[in-house]
């Protein structure tokens, strides 16, 4: 299989020295071994580390096949439809529970179809419990970012940056919205949406967040209708939270019939996984309605390459409230090329970000939850567990309260 290295990210001794005795940090990695000339099979491997450990614990999954479609549909589709799933802790969690004894705390850097799960939905059909009601489970790219973390406070003051509601049919040439209905059709087909339709929860989010964190003493800045555009994310500087409430999009293709799309060559695009995941901001209709628009400035369309620009070294989180803003594509232990990937380089602390569609009225719900804790404390984990833990009592499908991970990128 794979030799266990962190490489010059850090060493093991380092990793283990780092985590508490009630902390566990696990890679997951995905290998393919061949069978003969034309035949391979995928496999699993899943490291556990611990504060003792003299080295990883390893547990092999050999049906990797199964575990990315019969099993991974099985868990979609208990997810989607609403029916409580009692196989999927079993197949994707049991076999590491014998090394998880006296641990209540795991940070996971997954690979391949660990990477679109939420580890705290597992229902336990023995003890009738989900996992985040037994663990506190956070994602990270690479286990070695733990082992060179120093434990820092920034110096960022209370400020945050709150994005949402965005015009997404505003004209920034005619200064106008415009009213053709067709202008939302095609953004919502390029990008891979039911519809582009306005989301009223998003605009009551964020003026609730704004709210909460001023009544503690925070400075904020809220931007929506036209002003939730891109050029105003463009402009902001480490904040200590941003906050991003709108449309998210990952394209595994691009089924355009277009040459050029966003002023992009199909070809590049297709080649670069950074320009198919993004957040949707203010001005993409009309601005997409132009297949070679070059305006990518205030196009309305934030890509995940254009996300790595911007300014949030001393940014403690990031929210990324839109669906499917946790997607893009697998990078091995590099994690996932995407919204997460660029908002860590770009700087961010934390990363809240989701795994699938998510439900206007519950994410609004979660947030402002989230956000009543989080600015007493300041401590994300615990504000984001507390926050889950209210909305399962009002929604308990995990459909509604397991979409959003926190991912720790230890910058």
């Amino acid at each position: 299989l794979k030799t266990f290295k962190l490489e010059k990210d850090g060493s093991f001794e380092q990793l283990t020295q780092k985590l508490a005795v009630n902390e566990a940090a696990i890679e997951v990695f995905k290998v393919n071994e061949a069978l003969n000339d034309s035949q391979v099979v995928g496999k699993y491997g899943v490291l556990v580390i611990r504060k003792n450990s003299l080295s990883p614990d390893m547990i092999i999954f050999k049906n990797g096949k199964e575990l990315e479609e019969l099993h991974f549909e099985n868990y979609s589709k208990c997810i989607d439809e609403q029916i409580l799933d009692t196989l999927s802790y079993s197949i994707y969690f049991k076999p590491l529970e014998p090394y998880l004894k006296g641990i209540n705390r795991i940070y996971i850097s997954s690979d391949g179809v660990f990477h679109k799960l939420s580890f705290s939905s597992f229902y336990n059909s023995r003890t009738k419990k989900y996992l985040i009601e037994n663990y506190d489970v956070y994602q990270t790219s690479n286990l070695g970012l733990i082992s060179k973390a120093a434990i820092t406070s920034t110096t960022t003051g209370l400020s945050a940056s709150l994005f949402g509601y965005p015009d997404y049919d505003y004209d920034f040439k005619l200064a106008k919205t415009l009213t053709n209905e067709n202008t939302q059709q095609l953004v919502a087909k390029r990008f891979g949406l039911v519809n582009l339709a306005k989301l009223p929860g998003t605009k009551t989010e964020v003026e609730e967040i704004a709210s909460e964190l001023k009544n503690n003493r925070w400075n904020t800045s809220v931007f929506i209708d036209q002003y939730a555009s891109e050029e105003n994310l463009r402009k902001i500087d480490s904040p200590k939270i941003l906050h991003i409430a709108t449309h998210g999009f990952y394209l595994k293709d691009v089924e355009s019939d277009d040459k050029f799309f966003l002023g992009f060559d199909k070809t590049t695009i297709k080649n670069n996984s950074l320009l198919r995941s993004g957040i949707i901001l203010a001005g993409a209709g009309p601005s997409t309605q132009d297949s070679t628009n070059t305006n990518s400035e205030n196009d309305g369309i934030l890509t995940a390459g254009e996300a790595c620009l911007l300014s949030l070294s001393g940014t403690d989180l990031v929210v990324l409230s839109a669906c499917q803003t946790g997607l893009g594509d697998e990078m091995g232990t590099e994690g996932v090329a995407g919204l997460q990937r660029s908002f860590t380089i770009a700087g961010a602390k934390n990363i809240i970000m989701s795994l699938w569609p998510v439900d206007d009225n519950a994410t609004q719900f979660l947030m402002t939850t989230f956000y009543k804790n989080y600015a007493l404390t300041q401590n994300p984990e615990t504000s984001f567990k507390l926050a889950q833990l209210d909305v399962k009592k009002k929604y308990p499908q995990p459909l509604y309260w397991a979409a959003f991970v926190l991912l720790k990128t230890f910058n």
